[in-house]
Formats: C-alpha cells, sequence, structure tokens
C-alpha cells in the first residue's frame, strides 16, 4: 500500500494524483430483491447518496444472467437500503445474483489535493490539458477577493515516528501551467512545518501551457514537521490552470530508490500488489500517473477514495528485484475487462520473462469489511471466480505461468474445502495465518501453544491436496485487540522473538507443503488498535522507508530465510518440540533454516548430506527477545561456528533464534 501521510511512501513522485484526476467508483450488489424493472441491495449500510449511481455501468457477474451489461437508470434509497432501475428489463435475475457497478466522475474536484477555494473558485476543467497530456482534466484555480490555493500534505504522523520522507539530495518539483492573462503570477511554496522555506518561488506564468521546473537541495534536517507543497494563485481575477505536477528525489526510477534497495536485499520471492483496488476498473489498473483516477469501493466522501500505483509499475518492479507478482484483480470487472487482462498479461510475461504470474480474484471476500465489493456467498464466489478466470485464460492463450488464487478464512476449513471442491482445482486456496489473534488467546482463558496450533492448522490444510494447492496471501503478528497495555504489545511486536515467530511460520508451513507465501507487509510504523487511542506497531517488515534497510526483525528474518531458500524444500525430522527446520537441496547442494521457542541455547546437529553442505551459519545477535530496531540498530547478524563432521553438521542454535546454514557464496 501506498501512502502519502505515513511509513509506507514508495512512489518517486510523491505527489498523489498529479494529474488531479477524477474518481472511478465500483461496488458489488448482491441482489436482495427483484423487480420489473430493476433490483435492490441486500444489506442496507452500502447505500450511497440518492442518484449516486444514476447513469453508472452495470455487469451481472453470476446467475443467468452472467455476462449481461447495461446502465443504471436511476438509483434511489429506501429503508431497506439502495434500489437500482435498470435501463432495460432483466428477466431470469435472481435473488443472490452478485452485479458489479461502475462509476466514473470527472466533474468533481481532485481527490488527494487540498483546495483553498475561500477567496475565489477552484473547479476541474476537461476543456483544457497541457500539450500530449494522457490525462482528462486539469485543474482551474481563479481567485477574486482573496488568494486560492492547492496544496499536498505529505509526512504527517509527526513526533512519534520522526521524518518518514526526508529531503535528501537533490529533488525536482515541477508543474505544468497556463494563465488566462500573460504575466499572471503563481506563488509555489515548500516547506515543512515549524522550519524554514525549502523553497519560495513566484513565477509569472504563460498564456501557453508550460513546464516549469526547480531543482532543489533542501536543508532537511531538522524538524519532524508536515511537508507542505502550495501552489497559490492571488489578485482579482487571477486564473490559472495546473496539470502534471511532480515532486520527487533526483536519480529514482518510477518507486523511490529506499523501496527498490529494501526490496533487493529481501529477495522475495513474490511480491503481492494489494492496495484495496477493489473498486478499480482494468483501464484504471493500467494507465499512467498522469492519467490514472483516484477509486473508491466502500461508502463515503472523498476520504474514503485512494490514488494507486498502476499494474505496469508492480511488475516493472516485480522484474528488476527478480520477484514473481501477485496481483489482486478487482471482483468488479466486466466480462470485457477480463478479456482484457488475459491479453495484457500474456504480453507481460513475454516481456519480463516471468516463470509464474499469480492472480487473486479480490482479497478476502469472506470477510465483511470488503463486502461493498466482495462476494461471501461460497457458491456465487467460485461462480464469479470461475468465470473471472476462464475469461482471462482464453485471451492469455491458456499460459500455465499464469495460476489464479482465492483468500479462504484460515480458520475455516470447511470453506476452504467448499472453495476447493467447487472451483475444480481451477484456483489455489489462500489463507492468511496471523498469529496472537485466534479466539482461544482471549484475555482470560486457556492459551494454547500457538506454535502447535499452527502446525496442527497447516496439516489440515494437506487435506485439500487432489483439490487445490494452499498458499500463503498474509502472514505476521496480529495484536490489536486484548487488554495488554501497548508499551508491552509494541516490545513484543518490534522485538527479535517476531522475526523468529515469522520464520518459524514460515517453516512450519513450508514443511506442511506450502510453498507460496507472501508476509504483511513492505512498510508501516503503527495501526490503531481497539482501544481507544491505542497505536500498534503493526505490520511493516520495515519501519519506515526513510532509508533503505530500515528492517525490523521481522524483515530481517524475512531475508534471511530468503537467502537459505533453494530448490526443494525437506523437513528436518527428530527436532526438539520447540524447534523446527528445514533442508532446502539444489543441485546437490545444501542450506538449512531452523528457528526456536526456547528459552536455552540448543546444541544440534543435522546428519545426512555427505557432499554439497554448507560453510556458513548466521544468527540475530541481540541483548533480549525484545531487543529491536526502532531507534537504533540492536539486532544484527552474526557468524557462528559450525563443525562438519562427516556427514554430520554441528552448530548451536541461541534462545528464541534463528539459524540459516548457507554457502559461503551467499554473503
Amino acid at each position: 500500500v501506498w501512502t502519502s501521510w505515513g511509513a509506507e511512501q514508495l512512489m518517486r513522485n510523491v505527489l498523489k494524483n498529479p494529474g488531479f484526476e477524477g474518481i472511478e467508483d465500483g461496488a458489488l450488489v448482491t441482489v436482495g430483491a427483484v423487480s420489473t424493472n430493476g433490483f435492490s441491495d441486500s444489506i442496507a449500510w452500502l447505500v450511497r447518496p440518492e442518484g449516486f449511481w444514476d447513469g453508472a455501468a452495470y455487469s451481472v457477474r453470476t446467475g443467468a444472467l452472467a455476462g449481461r451489461d447495461g446502465r443504471i437508470r436511476r438509483s434511489t434509497v429506501q429503508a431497506s437500503g439502495a434500489v437500482f432501475e435498470t435501463d432495460e428489463t432483466l428477466p431470469g435475475l435472481m435473488v443472490g445474483d452478485v452485479i458489479a457497478l461502475r462509476r466514473v466522475d470527472d466533474r468533481s474536484v481532485p481527490t488527494q489535493w487540498w483546495l483553498d477555494a475561500q477567496g475565489g473558485r477552484i473547479t476541474p476543467d476537461t476543456t483544457e490539458r497541457r500539450p500530449d497530456s494522457p490525462g482528462r482534466r486539469s485543474l482551474h484555480l481563479v481567485s477574486t477577493s482573496q488568494p486560492v490555493a492547492a496544496l499536498s500534505y505529505l509526512d504527517a504522523i509527526g513526533n512519534r515516528a520522526g521524518r518518514l520522507l526526508p529531503l535528501r539530495g537533490e529533488w525536482t518539483l515541477a508543474v505544468w501551467a497556463r494563465a488566462q492573462e500573460e504575466g499572471t503570477p503563481m506563488k509555489v511554496t515548500l516547506r515543512r512545518d515549524g522550519t524554514s522555506l525549502f523553497l519560495a518561488e513566484t513565477v509569472a506564468v504563460s498564456r501557453r501551457w508550460q513546464r516549469y521546473e526547480w531543482k532543489i537541495s533542501p536543508d532537511d534536517n531538522y524538524s519532524t514537521g508536515v511537508l507542505e507543497l502550495r501552489f497559490e494563485v492571488s489578485g482579482a481575477g487571477s486564473s490559472v490552470w495546473l496539470d502534471d505536477a511532480e515532486l520527487g528525489a533526483n536519480g529514482s526510477d518510477v518507486f523511490r530508490s529506499e523501496v527498490t534497495e529494501t526490496l533487493r536485499s529481501m529477495h522475495p520471492g513474490y511480491l503481492r500488489d494489494w492496495q484495496g483496488q477493489l473498486g478499480d476498473s482494468w483501464q484504471n489498473r493500467v494507465a499512467g500517473p498522469w492519467s490514472r483516477r483516484a477509486t473508491r469501493y466502500r461508502p463515503g466522501n472523498a476520504d474514503a477514495t485512494d490514488f494507486d500505483y498502476g499494474l505496469p509499475e508492480v511488475l516493472t518492479l516485480a522484474a528488476s528485484i527478480g520477484a514473481r507478482p501477485w496481483i489482486v484483480l478487482p471482483t468488479t470487472m466486466s466480462d470485457a475487462e477480463w478479456r482484457l487482462a488475459g491479453t495484457y498479461l500474456s504480453t507481460a510475461l513475454r516481456k519480463h520473462n516471468f516463470d509464474e504470474l499469480l492472480i487473486e480474484f479480490g482479497n478476502e471476500n469472506w470477510n465483511d469489511i470488503f463486502r461493498p465489493a466482495g462476494i461471501q456467498n461460497t457458491n456465487a464466489l467460485v461462480d464469479a471466480a470461475t468465470r473471472a478466470f476462464s475469461l482471462l485464460q482464453s485471451t492469455s492463450g491458456h499460459d500455465q505461468r499464469i495460476k489464479f488464487v482465492i483468500g479462504s478464512n484460515m480458520f475455516n476449513l470447511k470453506q476452504a474445502t467448499e472453495l476447493a471442491t467447487l472451483s475444480r482445482g481451477l484456483f489455489q486456496i489462500g489463507i492468511a495465518p496471523y498469529w496472537a489473534q485466534h479466539p482461544t488467546l482471549a484475555t482470560g482463558s486457556a492459551a494454547p501453544n500457538p506454535a502447535a496450533l499452527f502446525a496442527d492448522y497447516f496439516a489440515s490444510y494437506k487435506s485439500l491436496e487432489g483439490y487445490a494447492t494452499t498458499s500463503i496471501y498474509e502472514m505476521n503478528a496480529h495484536s490489536l485487540y486484548g487488554d495488554i497495555p501497548d508499551e508491552a504489545t509494541n516490545s513484543l511486536v518490534t522485538g527479535l522473538a517476531s522475526g523468529t515467530a515469522l520464520a518459524w511460520q514460515a517453516l512450519s508451513a513450508m514443511n506442511a507443503g506450502v510453498t507460496r507465501q507472501s508476509a504483511y507487509t513492505l512498510a508501516g510504523y503503527d495501526a490503531y488498535g481497539a482501544k481507544p487511542g491505542s497505536l500498534i506497531r503493526l505490520f511493516g517488515l520495515t519501519r519506515d522507508l526513510a532509508t533503505a534497510q530500515r528492517f525490523r526483525p521481522t524483515g530481517q528474518a524475512l531475508a534471511l530465510l530468503n537467502r537459505a531458500i533453494r530448490g526443494a524444500a525437506h523437513p528436518l525430522q527428530g527436532l526438539p518440540g520447540d524447534i523446527v527446520g528445514t533442508g532446502f537441496e539444489s543441485a546437490g547442494r545444501w542450506q538449512f533454516a531452523l528457528a526456536s521457542r526456547s528459552a536455552s541455547s540448543t546444541a544440534l546437529t543435522i546428519s545426512g548430506p555427505s557432499t554439497g553442505q554448507p560453510t556458513l551459519g548466521i544468527t540475530f545477535e541481540a541483548d533480549s527477545p525484545l531487543s529491536n530496531n526502532e531507534n537504533i540498530a540492536s539486532v544484527r547478524e552474526q557468524v557462528i561456528p559450525i563443525r562438519i563432521d562427516g556427514s554430520n553438521i554441528h552448530f548451536e542454535l541461541p534462545p528464541y533464534g534463528l539459524v540459516v546454514l548457507i554457502q559461503d557464496s551467499q554473503k
């Protein structure tokens, strides 16, 4: 996920919606009632304002009319929920059928910008664009009595996290503009709250479209205040159009160099693209940044929209770091869009030479949180996903490198089994084995052994073999609930022990045959807990991306595991119950990874391979299991001695430790 305010500032151009474009709304209706000329939704809380969906496109996704497209003539609101009148009758439509809605709004002011129009007016203009712009409109600022301004705010968490987007080195600020009258002044400022200005320029805007550019080298070493970019027009009757703005560090590519360097050091096998894009269209997913619209799938105002990076960008990023793409595509796409996706992705496979590409149908359809664009009925979900994937396959040339995933509730094996059997093996079943969240871990109840708990679950999912492969789409701790004080929770989830816990989960799943795994998530300083005012330091594998490789122990553990994983995985047998381990063999060469829940050091011997043995042992050194990297790097890699005795490998596993045994060439 990409945010402009928090730790997840990913893109070189840090400005969201740089083309000042409109909004794409997408949503799913599960039919609750059918009338002679329309239908209604089954849940009232998804209601938008009266008339919101007037003129929107619809596409029936399940049932006898699956694939039927049309227009919403009128949308109204009743006590039972949203009601939709269609431009034609829909004989054969049934209660429980799923219908996707799509609405494009190019008339509203751009989201992801703050507009100060009290002294005049600020409106989008679809008749004006900079030359060769791929977008559809510009932003028109007209001053009457007082200045008007378009503003972008960045890096807004503040003192609790420090500067998450430091302006280091040389940066470029640019914007296209034109004025009604030659030489109209426009003031451009860039500052961090509480410090001197990084840039304060007044430019005389021409009547012709021009790109105005500034190179700056800010002295951004002091304040932790919010970054503010401001384009201001003043003077009665002053009129200026803006288009395609840019603010970014020189030397980065599409993503910030801190992002790509961090990812390369993690050696991820998969890179999962999940941004909340459930209401997006295919055309918008592949649009460039200047023409991409903000998207929304939940009811709400402008703050319910978001602006995402695009699919071409994430595919290029995955290729550049040697990862396989794991793409979440919206459930709201029509038949035509799924066919376009197949054509596009088959070309991308050839262009980037991926040996595998995962396509996930939405995100957690079973989860109420995603109900505005989710399908919770298992039969309807399988019908919609099967149709979508089949259409994509038909235009991809049935490329076997494309694999399909559909998410299931980790703790509901019955649901997963139903999905697997109904889908006839078409897609993998994705699960999210979060720990520290299971209901039996609630305060006041008997706490089971978490490692044994998840070992049992992973073993249970082996029962799906023959129906579907199991994959992990998200994995991390999840401790936003409960009555443990925030300080204690934060010391656990940012500590060394959580890195070992992540490794334990990954190795346990791998030993059960789950070879496709994705940890959640790249960056994130903290998240709101269940208690008022609670802030828990989840779920970032990195504390932030202010600098490269600002890993938390969970990120360090993932990077270390990925150095060990090569070729085929073999569970290690005969280990003590508080240790899990896996051997990896490729072309006769062996590497190993082991994680310990023990509070004591454990001397171990691995017996087996007599050739291709590892030559280097690595663990983490820290003062305690709660040591972290939040302010200073207290968890460091440490080489440990290993001794080879024929086919035996002797070494010591530290308390709550993670050890990998790798080839010297992996240094």
